[in-house]
């Protein structure tokens, strides 16, 4: 009897050992666990060191919370005299107030109160100019001229002079409107003499080669 018997007890674990459920992966190895496991805390070091990263992390998120929402500054009082800006100087946390007194500065800069409208449209035009830049549809031929235009439309809003606009000299413009400016322009001219100056790396004259190596590193 123990002959059969130990036969159909090997064909029974060979049959369990045969089926998916025995060879499933525990959760422990698998998803979110088996990843943190694998990758944060698979040897003594690496606990040590993401306990710490986390501690760090958990530490400077609560500064951060408590310097930019509990303790910040969202309004300043006003009296007879103006606005009490010591409450800022005395406050531990952001002064977000200032954000509200001087939105216009901070937007436009110096440029006339009156026709401040015209660099608002224009920061309008710029975020349109990215967002079709960004449209597969638009990457064609014809991409180029709309930034032409809207270039063109940008210099004759902010400058004035025509179409009854009053004239508004360079030094006046500022704010938002002048970082867009300078970053579309910036943009713009980076990537060809990025290109010039990859070349130039290449380049079998001396001069010119060690000129370029030197301006990269």
């Amino acid at each position: 009897m123990a002959g059969p018997i130990s036969s159909l007890g090997r064909a029974e674990t060979a049959q369990a050992l045969a089926s998916p459920a025995a060879w499933k992966p525990s959760a422990i190895s698998t998803g979110l666990l088996g990843w943190l496991r694998t990758h944060l805390f698979y040897s003594w070091f690496s606990t040590l060191v993401t306990i710490g990263l986390a501690y760090l992390t958990l530490k400077a998120a609560t500064g951060i919370l408590d310097w930019a929402l509990l303790n910040a500054v969202w309004t300043v009082p006003h009296d007879a005299t103006g606005a009490q800006t010591q409450v800022c100087r005395n406050t531990s946390g952001a002064c977000w107030a200032v954000v509200g007194e001087k939105h216009r500065y901070i937007l436009f800069g110096t440029y006339p109160f009156e026709e401040q409208w015209r660099p608002a449209l224009c920061i309008v035009i710029f975020i349109s100019l990215y967002f079709l830049s960004g449209w597969r549809r638009f990457w064609n031929k014809t991409l180029p001229f709309i930034w032409i235009a809207g270039i063109v439309a940008v210099g004759t809003i902010m400058w004035g002079g025509v179409f009854g606009l009053s004239y508004v000299p360079q030094e006046r413009w500022g704010g938002l409107v002048i970082t867009l400016i300078l970053a579309t322009f910036g943009l713009a001219f980076a990537f060809p003499f990025a290109i010039l100056v990859a070349l130039g790396r290449r380049s079998e004259m001396p001069a010119i080669k060690w000129l370029c190596i030197g301006y990269v590193e």
